[in-house]
Protein backbone atom coordinates (compact mmCIF):
# COMPACT_ATOMS: atom_id res chain seq x y z
CA UNK A 1 0.00 0.00 0.00
CA UNK A 2 1.33 3.29 -1.16
CA UNK A 3 1.99 5.79 2.21
CA UNK A 4 3.16 9.52 2.22
CA UNK A 5 4.82 9.37 5.85
CA UNK A 6 4.55 13.40 6.10
CA UNK A 7 4.70 12.90 9.74
CA UNK A 8 7.20 11.20 10.55
CA UNK A 9 9.49 13.40 7.88
CA UNK A 10 12.54 14.01 9.45
CA UNK A 11 14.66 17.34 7.68
CA UNK A 12 18.18 17.25 8.77
CA UNK A 13 20.57 20.05 6.70
CA UNK A 14 22.90 18.59 7.35
CA UNK A 15 26.04 15.89 5.44
CA UNK A 16 26.80 12.63 6.24
CA UNK A 17 28.30 11.23 8.85
CA UNK A 18 32.03 13.49 9.15
CA UNK A 19 31.27 16.23 7.23
CA UNK A 20 32.53 19.31 8.70
CA UNK A 21 30.62 22.97 8.55
CA UNK A 22 31.07 24.92 6.13
CA UNK A 23 29.15 28.21 4.64
CA UNK A 24 28.27 28.14 0.88
CA UNK A 25 28.80 31.20 -1.54
CA UNK A 26 26.10 33.68 -1.51
CA UNK A 27 26.46 34.00 -4.98
CA UNK A 28 27.94 32.29 -8.09
CA UNK A 29 30.38 35.05 -9.34
CA UNK A 30 32.82 35.78 -6.28
CA UNK A 31 36.13 34.89 -6.56
CA UNK A 32 38.67 33.14 -3.68
CA UNK A 33 39.53 34.07 -0.28
CA UNK A 34 42.62 35.79 0.69
CA UNK A 35 42.79 33.55 3.90
CA UNK A 36 41.75 29.83 3.99
CA UNK A 37 39.02 30.58 6.89
CA UNK A 38 37.31 32.81 4.83
CA UNK A 39 36.94 30.45 2.04
CA UNK A 40 33.57 29.92 1.11
CA UNK A 41 31.95 26.77 -0.91
CA UNK A 42 31.43 26.91 -4.12
CA UNK A 43 28.16 24.89 -5.83
CA UNK A 44 29.90 25.19 -9.27
CA UNK A 45 33.65 24.74 -8.85
CA UNK A 46 33.92 23.45 -12.67
CA UNK A 47 34.09 26.59 -15.01
CA UNK A 48 35.00 28.98 -12.23
CA UNK A 49 37.06 31.80 -13.11
CA UNK A 50 39.52 34.05 -11.21
CA UNK A 51 42.82 36.57 -11.60
CA UNK A 52 45.59 35.93 -8.88
CA UNK A 53 46.24 39.88 -9.40
CA UNK A 54 45.37 41.60 -5.94
CA UNK A 55 45.77 38.78 -3.81
CA UNK A 56 48.59 38.95 -0.86
CA UNK A 57 50.83 35.81 0.18
CA UNK A 58 49.78 33.74 3.18
CA UNK A 59 50.54 30.54 5.24
CA UNK A 60 50.39 27.64 3.52
CA UNK A 61 51.48 24.48 5.68
CA UNK A 62 53.35 21.78 4.12
CA UNK A 63 53.07 23.58 0.29
CA UNK A 64 55.70 22.41 -2.43
CA UNK A 65 56.54 25.87 -3.23
CA UNK A 66 56.86 29.61 -2.04
CA UNK A 67 53.25 31.08 -1.72
CA UNK A 68 53.11 35.19 -3.22
CA UNK A 69 49.57 35.68 -4.08
CA UNK A 70 47.48 32.60 -3.03
CA UNK A 71 43.46 32.40 -3.21
CA UNK A 72 41.42 29.89 -1.80
CA UNK A 73 38.22 27.67 -3.16
CA UNK A 74 36.30 25.38 -0.90
CA UNK A 75 33.96 22.33 -2.34
CA UNK A 76 32.28 19.80 -1.73
CA UNK A 77 33.82 16.49 -2.71
CA UNK A 78 30.74 13.97 -4.81
CA UNK A 79 33.20 10.80 -6.22
CA UNK A 80 36.28 9.19 -5.16
CA UNK A 81 38.94 10.50 -6.99
CA UNK A 82 39.06 13.75 -9.37
CA UNK A 83 41.62 15.47 -11.96
CA UNK A 84 41.57 19.60 -11.23
CA UNK A 85 43.19 21.59 -13.58
CA UNK A 86 43.38 25.02 -13.34
CA UNK A 87 44.37 26.82 -17.25
CA UNK A 88 46.21 30.32 -16.79
CA UNK A 89 46.46 32.95 -19.82
CA UNK A 90 47.24 36.42 -20.06
CA UNK A 91 50.11 36.22 -17.82
CA UNK A 92 52.26 39.45 -16.72
CA UNK A 93 55.61 37.07 -16.42
CA UNK A 94 54.39 33.85 -18.44
CA UNK A 95 55.34 31.72 -15.14
CA UNK A 96 51.70 30.50 -14.62
CA UNK A 97 50.42 29.18 -11.49
CA UNK A 98 50.41 26.39 -9.28
CA UNK A 99 47.74 24.50 -6.78
CA UNK A 100 47.33 22.57 -3.51
CA UNK A 101 44.44 20.56 -2.49
CA UNK A 102 44.01 20.70 1.00
CA UNK A 103 41.34 18.64 3.60
CA UNK A 104 41.25 21.17 5.96
CA UNK A 105 42.56 25.21 6.73
CA UNK A 106 45.87 24.87 8.45
CA UNK A 107 46.14 21.20 7.31
CA UNK A 108 49.04 20.22 4.54
CA UNK A 109 47.98 19.02 1.31
CA UNK A 110 46.41 15.64 0.44
CA UNK A 111 48.68 13.28 -1.58
CA UNK A 112 49.40 13.48 -4.74
CA UNK A 113 47.37 17.31 -3.95
CA UNK A 114 50.41 19.62 -4.72
CA UNK A 115 51.56 21.12 -8.13
CA UNK A 116 54.71 23.87 -8.22
CA UNK A 117 54.44 24.84 -11.25
CA UNK A 118 57.63 25.78 -13.40
CA UNK A 119 58.84 28.78 -14.67
CA UNK A 120 58.23 29.87 -18.38
CA UNK A 121 54.74 27.37 -17.56
CA UNK A 122 51.54 29.37 -18.43
CA UNK A 123 50.72 27.11 -21.38
CA UNK A 124 50.58 24.11 -19.42
CA UNK A 125 47.38 23.99 -16.98
CA UNK A 126 48.56 22.89 -12.87
CA UNK A 127 46.67 20.11 -12.49
CA UNK A 128 46.67 17.68 -9.76
CA UNK A 129 44.46 14.12 -9.57
CA UNK A 130 43.65 12.98 -6.08
CA UNK A 131 41.48 10.78 -4.15
CA UNK A 132 38.51 12.12 -2.14
CA UNK A 133 35.94 11.25 0.70
CA UNK A 134 32.16 11.70 -0.84
CA UNK A 135 30.72 14.46 1.24
CA UNK A 136 33.85 16.12 2.79
CA UNK A 137 35.18 19.60 2.92
CA UNK A 138 38.78 20.31 0.85
CA UNK A 139 40.09 23.48 -0.16
CA UNK A 140 41.72 24.16 -3.15
CA UNK A 141 44.78 27.05 -3.16
CA UNK A 142 45.71 28.72 -6.46
CA UNK A 143 49.04 30.99 -6.45
CA UNK A 144 50.34 32.74 -9.39
CA UNK A 145 54.32 31.29 -9.67
CA UNK A 146 56.62 33.26 -8.29
CA UNK A 147 53.80 35.93 -8.05
CA UNK A 148 52.70 36.08 -11.30
CA UNK A 149 49.40 37.91 -12.36
CA UNK A 150 47.29 35.70 -14.19
CA UNK A 151 43.75 35.04 -15.57
CA UNK A 152 42.49 31.39 -14.53
CA UNK A 153 39.82 29.02 -15.39
CA UNK A 154 39.04 26.05 -13.22
CA UNK A 155 38.00 22.64 -14.90
CA UNK A 156 36.87 19.04 -12.31
CA UNK A 157 37.17 15.98 -14.40
CA UNK A 158 34.84 14.43 -13.89
CA UNK A 159 32.02 17.47 -14.01
CA UNK A 160 30.05 15.22 -11.20
CA UNK A 161 32.76 14.64 -8.71
CA UNK A 162 32.30 18.37 -7.02
CA UNK A 163 28.93 18.50 -5.82
CA UNK A 164 26.63 21.34 -7.09
CA UNK A 165 24.21 22.66 -4.16
CA UNK A 166 23.95 21.93 -0.32
CA UNK A 167 22.67 18.18 0.39
CA UNK A 168 19.34 18.24 2.30
CA UNK A 169 19.04 15.04 4.26
CA UNK A 170 15.64 13.25 5.00
CA UNK A 171 15.03 10.14 7.02
CA UNK A 172 11.82 8.04 6.29
CA UNK A 173 11.35 4.65 8.78
CA UNK A 174 9.08 2.45 7.09
CA UNK A 175 6.69 -0.84 7.96
CA UNK A 176 7.53 -3.66 5.85
CA UNK A 177 4.81 -3.68 2.48
CA UNK A 178 5.16 0.72 2.70
CA UNK A 179 6.46 2.51 0.42
CA UNK A 180 6.99 6.55 0.29
CA UNK A 181 6.78 8.31 -3.16
CA UNK A 182 9.36 10.79 -4.31
CA UNK A 183 8.95 12.90 -7.50
CA UNK A 184 5.32 10.22 -8.55
CA UNK A 185 7.94 7.02 -7.76
CA UNK A 186 7.27 4.40 -5.15
CA UNK A 187 10.13 3.56 -3.04
CA UNK A 188 10.64 0.79 -0.34
CA UNK A 189 13.33 0.69 2.35
CA UNK A 190 15.94 0.09 2.51
CA UNK A 191 16.98 2.34 0.10
CA UNK A 192 18.77 5.94 -0.82
CA UNK A 193 17.36 8.17 -3.38
CA UNK A 194 19.42 10.98 -4.51
CA UNK A 195 17.61 14.18 -5.89
CA UNK A 196 18.83 17.16 -7.86
CA UNK A 197 16.96 19.58 -8.69
CA UNK A 198 18.83 22.91 -10.71
CA UNK A 199 18.14 25.99 -10.15
CA UNK A 200 18.74 29.14 -12.14
CA UNK A 201 21.65 31.60 -11.25
CA UNK A 202 22.18 29.79 -7.92
CA UNK A 203 22.80 26.69 -6.46
CA UNK A 204 21.30 23.27 -7.15
CA UNK A 205 19.07 22.11 -4.47
CA UNK A 206 19.79 18.75 -3.43
CA UNK A 207 17.52 16.04 -1.24
CA UNK A 208 19.17 13.27 -0.09
CA UNK A 209 16.06 10.76 0.80
CA UNK A 210 17.45 7.95 3.52
CA UNK A 211 14.27 4.85 3.64
CA UNK A 212 15.02 2.83 6.46
CA UNK A 213 13.13 -0.40 7.59
CA UNK A 214 11.31 0.07 10.76
CA UNK A 215 10.73 -3.19 12.49
CA UNK A 216 8.37 -2.55 15.20
CA UNK A 217 6.07 0.59 16.38
CA UNK A 218 7.42 1.49 20.14
CA UNK A 219 4.76 2.08 22.70
CA UNK A 220 5.78 2.40 26.53
CA UNK A 221 3.14 1.68 29.30
CA UNK A 222 3.92 2.74 32.81
CA UNK A 223 2.68 0.37 35.39
CA UNK A 224 2.96 1.49 39.96
CA UNK A 225 2.57 -0.33 42.68
CA UNK A 226 2.77 0.19 46.36
CA UNK A 227 5.57 -0.86 48.17
CA UNK A 228 4.58 -4.54 50.25
CA UNK A 229 1.79 -4.59 47.00
CA UNK A 230 2.25 -6.71 43.73
CA UNK A 231 0.75 -6.11 40.50
CA UNK A 232 -0.27 -8.64 37.65
CA UNK A 233 1.39 -7.77 33.69
CA UNK A 234 -0.14 -10.15 31.14
CA UNK A 235 -0.66 -12.85 33.71
CA UNK A 236 2.71 -12.80 35.52
CA UNK A 237 2.50 -11.53 39.18
CA UNK A 238 5.25 -8.67 39.92
CA UNK A 239 6.16 -8.03 43.37
CA UNK A 240 9.75 -5.99 42.01
CA UNK A 241 10.07 -3.06 39.77
CA UNK A 242 11.15 -4.63 36.36
CA UNK A 243 10.54 -4.29 32.77
CA UNK A 244 8.70 -6.19 30.44
CA UNK A 245 8.53 -6.33 26.61
CA UNK A 246 5.76 -7.89 24.59
CA UNK A 247 5.90 -7.88 20.86
CA UNK A 248 2.73 -7.54 19.48
CA UNK A 249 1.88 -8.30 15.67
CA UNK A 250 0.83 -6.23 13.22
CA UNK A 251 -1.63 -7.14 10.21
CA UNK A 252 0.37 -6.38 7.11
CA UNK A 253 2.28 -3.39 8.51
CA UNK A 254 5.08 -3.19 11.69
CA UNK A 255 4.75 -5.07 14.56
CA UNK A 256 4.25 -3.54 18.04
CA UNK A 257 6.95 -3.55 21.08
CA UNK A 258 5.00 -3.09 23.90
CA UNK A 259 7.24 -2.30 26.67
CA UNK A 260 5.61 -2.02 30.39
CA UNK A 261 7.83 0.04 33.69
CA UNK A 262 6.47 -1.47 36.40
CA UNK A 263 8.06 0.05 39.28
CA UNK A 264 6.62 1.33 42.51
CA UNK A 265 5.00 4.49 43.41
CA UNK A 266 7.31 7.13 44.52
CA UNK A 267 4.51 9.52 46.28
CA UNK A 268 3.98 7.56 49.88
CA UNK A 269 0.35 10.11 49.92
CA UNK A 270 -0.69 7.53 47.00
CA UNK A 271 -0.62 4.44 49.15
CA UNK A 272 -2.85 4.70 51.64
CA UNK A 273 -2.10 1.05 52.30
CA UNK A 274 1.77 1.53 53.09
CA UNK A 275 2.30 2.69 56.46
CA UNK A 276 5.43 4.43 58.67
CA UNK A 277 5.70 0.95 60.45
CA UNK A 278 5.88 -1.86 59.65
CA UNK A 279 7.88 -5.63 60.19
CA UNK A 280 9.44 -6.76 57.02
CA UNK A 281 11.34 -9.93 56.37
CA UNK A 282 13.64 -10.59 53.44
CA UNK A 283 15.01 -14.19 52.10
CA UNK A 284 13.92 -17.48 52.16
CA UNK A 285 13.98 -20.77 54.29
CA UNK A 286 17.48 -22.48 53.71
CA UNK A 287 19.59 -19.30 53.14
CA UNK A 288 22.01 -18.12 55.30
CA UNK A 289 20.64 -13.78 55.68
CA UNK A 290 21.49 -11.18 57.79
CA UNK A 291 20.93 -7.77 58.43
CA UNK A 292 23.76 -5.78 60.05
CA UNK A 293 23.03 -1.65 59.34
CA UNK A 294 20.47 0.81 58.10
CA UNK A 295 21.99 4.18 56.49
CA UNK A 296 20.31 7.21 54.61
CA UNK A 297 20.48 7.36 51.31
CA UNK A 298 20.58 11.34 49.67
CA UNK A 299 16.87 11.16 47.78
CA UNK A 300 15.31 10.12 51.46
CA UNK A 301 15.52 6.38 50.95
CA UNK A 302 17.09 4.10 53.00
CA UNK A 303 20.32 2.00 52.42
CA UNK A 304 20.64 -1.83 54.49
CA UNK A 305 23.18 -3.84 54.89
CA UNK A 306 23.92 -7.45 55.88
CA UNK A 307 25.28 -10.75 54.70
CA UNK A 308 24.12 -13.02 52.14
CA UNK A 309 25.26 -16.19 52.16
CA UNK A 310 29.16 -15.54 52.08
CA UNK A 311 28.73 -12.68 50.11
CA UNK A 312 27.66 -9.17 51.39
CA UNK A 313 24.64 -7.61 50.55
CA UNK A 314 23.60 -4.16 49.60
CA UNK A 315 19.75 -2.82 49.40
CA UNK A 316 17.93 0.15 48.42
CA UNK A 317 14.34 0.56 50.54
CA UNK A 318 11.59 2.81 50.43
CA UNK A 319 11.21 4.63 54.28
CA UNK A 320 7.49 2.53 53.72
CA UNK A 321 10.00 -1.10 53.84
CA UNK A 322 9.32 -1.49 49.91
CA UNK A 323 12.84 -3.01 48.44
CA UNK A 324 13.91 -1.00 45.38
CA UNK A 325 17.30 -3.11 44.26
CA UNK A 326 19.38 -5.77 45.80
CA UNK A 327 22.97 -6.36 45.45
CA UNK A 328 25.15 -9.55 46.73
CA UNK A 329 28.91 -8.57 46.31
CA UNK A 330 31.18 -12.03 47.50
CA UNK A 331 34.80 -10.09 47.79
CA UNK A 332 36.47 -12.71 49.67
CA UNK A 333 35.32 -16.14 48.27
CA UNK A 334 34.86 -18.44 51.36
CA UNK A 335 34.89 -16.11 54.15
CA UNK A 336 31.65 -14.19 55.32
CA UNK A 337 32.06 -10.69 53.88
CA UNK A 338 30.10 -7.76 56.42
CA UNK A 339 30.00 -4.29 55.60
CA UNK A 340 30.53 -2.08 58.40
CA UNK A 341 29.29 1.04 56.97
CA UNK A 342 28.21 3.00 53.68
CA UNK A 343 27.94 6.23 53.27
CA UNK A 344 26.54 8.45 49.87
CA UNK A 345 29.22 10.55 48.94
CA UNK A 346 29.24 14.20 47.50
CA UNK A 347 29.17 13.09 43.82
CA UNK A 348 25.88 10.66 44.59
CA UNK A 349 28.11 7.21 45.25
CA UNK A 350 28.69 4.25 47.79
CA UNK A 351 31.41 4.51 49.91
CA UNK A 352 31.78 1.49 51.76
CA UNK A 353 34.09 -0.63 54.55
CA UNK A 354 34.02 -3.75 56.23
CA UNK A 355 35.69 -6.98 56.63
CA UNK A 356 35.61 -10.43 55.61
CA UNK A 357 35.59 -13.03 58.02
CA UNK A 358 34.36 -12.79 61.65
CA UNK A 359 37.08 -13.43 64.21
CA UNK A 360 40.61 -12.18 64.66
CA UNK A 361 43.19 -12.57 63.67
CA UNK A 362 42.11 -14.10 60.06
CA UNK A 363 40.43 -11.17 58.99
CA UNK A 364 40.69 -9.08 55.58
CA UNK A 365 39.38 -5.76 55.19
CA UNK A 366 37.96 -3.89 52.56
CA UNK A 367 37.11 -1.00 51.02
CA UNK A 368 34.81 -0.01 47.63
CA UNK A 369 32.90 2.78 45.64
CA UNK A 370 29.83 1.95 43.93
CA UNK A 371 27.48 3.41 41.82
CA UNK A 372 24.12 2.88 42.78
CA UNK A 373 22.52 4.47 39.36
CA UNK A 374 24.63 1.97 36.86
CA UNK A 375 24.72 -0.86 39.07
CA UNK A 376 28.81 -0.69 38.51
CA UNK A 377 31.33 -1.58 41.08
CA UNK A 378 33.77 1.48 40.34
CA UNK A 379 37.01 -0.07 42.44
CA UNK A 380 36.97 -2.78 45.43
CA UNK A 381 41.23 -2.54 47.93
CA UNK A 382 41.38 -5.63 50.27
CA UNK A 383 44.14 -5.72 52.62
CA UNK A 384 44.73 -8.75 54.98
CA UNK A 385 48.05 -6.90 56.65
CA UNK A 386 47.49 -6.72 60.63
CA UNK A 387 43.70 -8.41 60.31
CA UNK A 388 41.54 -5.52 60.87
CA UNK A 389 38.55 -5.13 61.72
CA UNK A 390 37.48 -1.90 59.62
CA UNK A 391 34.67 0.32 61.94
CA UNK A 392 33.78 2.64 59.52
CA UNK A 393 34.14 5.60 56.86
CA UNK A 394 34.25 9.22 56.13
CA UNK A 395 34.68 11.69 53.08
CA UNK A 396 37.20 14.37 53.79
CA UNK A 397 35.46 17.29 52.33
CA UNK A 398 33.17 17.17 49.28
CA UNK A 399 35.04 15.73 46.27
CA UNK A 400 37.92 14.58 48.67
CA UNK A 401 39.41 11.29 49.83
CA UNK A 402 38.06 9.05 52.26
CA UNK A 403 38.94 8.03 55.74
CA UNK A 404 38.55 4.68 56.86
CA UNK A 405 38.91 3.72 60.94
CA UNK A 406 39.43 0.57 62.00
CA UNK A 407 41.25 -1.62 64.96
CA UNK A 408 43.70 -3.72 63.59
CA UNK A 409 45.25 -6.94 65.10
CA UNK A 410 48.51 -7.63 64.11
CA UNK A 411 51.44 -6.68 64.82
CA UNK A 412 50.22 -4.79 67.51
CA UNK A 413 46.43 -3.73 68.76
CA UNK A 414 46.08 -0.58 68.19
CA UNK A 415 43.34 1.87 66.69
CA UNK A 416 43.99 2.60 62.86
CA UNK A 417 43.36 5.55 60.65
CA UNK A 418 43.96 4.94 56.67
CA UNK A 419 43.14 7.94 54.11
CA UNK A 420 42.06 5.86 51.12
CA UNK A 421 42.21 7.08 47.29
CA UNK A 422 38.82 8.44 46.14
CA UNK A 423 40.10 7.74 42.40
CA UNK A 424 41.00 3.80 42.67
CA UNK A 425 41.24 3.19 46.63
CA UNK A 426 44.54 3.16 47.03
CA UNK A 427 46.21 3.41 50.06
CA UNK A 428 47.46 7.38 50.69
CA UNK A 429 50.89 7.91 53.03
CA UNK A 430 48.44 10.91 54.60
CA UNK A 431 49.77 12.39 57.99
CA UNK A 432 46.51 11.15 58.35
CA UNK A 433 46.96 7.53 58.10
CA UNK A 434 48.62 6.27 61.56
CA UNK A 435 47.86 3.63 64.32
CA UNK A 436 47.13 5.12 67.82
CA UNK A 437 48.81 3.24 70.63
CA UNK A 438 46.54 4.62 73.55
CA UNK A 439 46.51 1.45 75.61
CA UNK A 440 46.94 -2.17 75.45
CA UNK A 441 44.01 -2.36 73.04
CA UNK A 442 42.60 0.80 71.07
CA UNK A 443 39.60 0.44 69.28
CA UNK A 444 37.85 3.01 67.25
CA UNK A 445 33.49 2.63 67.91
CA UNK A 446 32.56 5.45 65.92
CA UNK A 447 33.77 9.04 64.51
CA UNK A 448 33.41 11.74 62.48
CA UNK A 449 34.66 15.14 60.68
CA UNK A 450 33.47 18.53 62.21
CA UNK A 451 34.26 21.97 61.18
CA UNK A 452 37.14 20.37 59.36
CA UNK A 453 38.39 18.36 62.42
CA UNK A 454 38.47 14.32 63.07
CA UNK A 455 36.54 13.45 66.51
CA UNK A 456 37.11 9.65 67.31
CA UNK A 457 35.78 7.75 70.18
CA UNK A 458 36.33 4.14 71.50
CA UNK A 459 37.60 1.67 74.34
CA UNK A 460 40.61 0.36 75.66
CA UNK A 461 41.09 -2.35 78.72
CA UNK A 462 43.60 -0.43 81.03
CA UNK A 463 44.90 -1.77 84.47
CA UNK A 464 45.12 0.36 87.33
CA UNK A 465 48.67 0.44 88.96
CA UNK A 466 47.12 1.31 92.22
CA UNK A 467 43.94 1.92 93.89
CA UNK A 468 44.59 5.61 94.22
CA UNK A 469 44.47 8.07 91.72
CA UNK A 470 44.18 12.03 90.98
CA UNK A 471 41.02 13.16 89.09
CA UNK A 472 40.40 16.58 86.52
CA UNK A 473 38.95 19.45 88.12
CA UNK A 474 35.55 19.00 86.63
CA UNK A 475 34.80 15.96 87.53
CA UNK A 476 33.72 14.66 91.42
CA UNK A 477 32.47 10.87 91.22
CA UNK A 478 32.99 8.21 88.66
CA UNK A 479 29.69 5.30 88.75
CA UNK A 480 29.79 1.90 88.47
CA UNK A 481 26.73 0.34 87.26
CA UNK A 482 25.86 -0.11 91.13
CA UNK A 483 26.90 3.33 93.02
CA UNK A 484 28.89 6.21 93.25
CA UNK A 485 32.60 5.32 94.10
CA UNK A 486 34.79 8.32 95.36
CA UNK A 487 36.86 10.58 93.18
CA UNK A 488 39.61 9.97 94.86
CA UNK A 489 40.21 6.52 93.85
CA UNK A 490 38.01 6.32 90.42
CA UNK A 491 39.34 9.22 88.04
CA UNK A 492 41.92 10.73 87.01
CA UNK A 493 43.55 13.15 83.77
CA UNK A 494 45.16 11.30 81.29
CA UNK A 495 47.82 11.84 78.66
CA UNK A 496 48.19 9.98 75.63
CA UNK A 497 49.61 9.82 71.46
CA UNK A 498 47.39 13.15 70.26
CA UNK A 499 45.56 15.20 72.23
CA UNK A 500 43.54 14.04 75.21
CA UNK A 501 40.36 16.13 75.98
CA UNK A 502 38.94 14.50 78.98
CA UNK A 503 39.05 10.81 80.40
CA UNK A 504 36.91 9.09 82.85
CA UNK A 505 36.95 5.72 84.30
CA UNK A 506 34.56 2.55 85.17
CA UNK A 507 35.54 0.26 87.25
CA UNK A 508 35.00 -3.53 86.56
CA UNK A 509 36.06 -6.47 88.37
CA UNK A 510 39.53 -6.99 86.40
CA UNK A 511 40.31 -3.76 85.37
CA UNK A 512 39.20 0.12 84.15
CA UNK A 513 37.74 1.47 80.77
CA UNK A 514 39.17 4.19 79.35
CA UNK A 515 36.62 6.22 77.60
CA UNK A 516 38.17 8.72 75.22
CA UNK A 517 37.33 11.69 73.39
CA UNK A 518 39.81 12.86 71.36
CA UNK A 519 41.03 15.49 68.93
CA UNK A 520 43.61 14.02 66.92
CA UNK A 521 44.46 16.10 63.56
CA UNK A 522 43.48 19.15 61.70
CA UNK A 523 42.21 18.02 58.42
Amino acid sequence: MKTTLLLLLLLLACMPAGAQNYDLCPALDISGADLCNDACVFCFLDGQEGSTQGFTGQSANGFCDSVENDQWYGFIANATTATISVAASTCLFGDGVQVALYPACGATPIPGGCNPGAPNGAGVPASITVDLIPGNVYYLMVDGYDGDGCNFKISVDPPGAVLSGNPVKHEILLCKNETYAINGIDYAAPDTITVITPVPDACDKIDVYYLLEKTYIPVTQQVTFCPGESVTVDGVVYQQAATVTKILPGSGGCDTLLTYNIGFDPDAGACPSCSETFFKTIGFEGQNVRGYGIFEAGDGNLYVTGTKQDSALLMKIYPSGGVIWSRTFDITPGANDNIAEVIEDSEGMIAGCGQSGDLQPDLTGFVFRYDPVSGNMLWVRTFSEESPYVTGILEKAPGGNYLVYSNPHQPVNDAGLTEISRLDGSFLPSFLSKRLNLGAADNFNSALISNGNFYGSGVLPWEMPSPTCAIPSHASTCRTAISPIPRSTMCRPATSRGCTVWTCCWKTPTSFLQVLATKTAKI
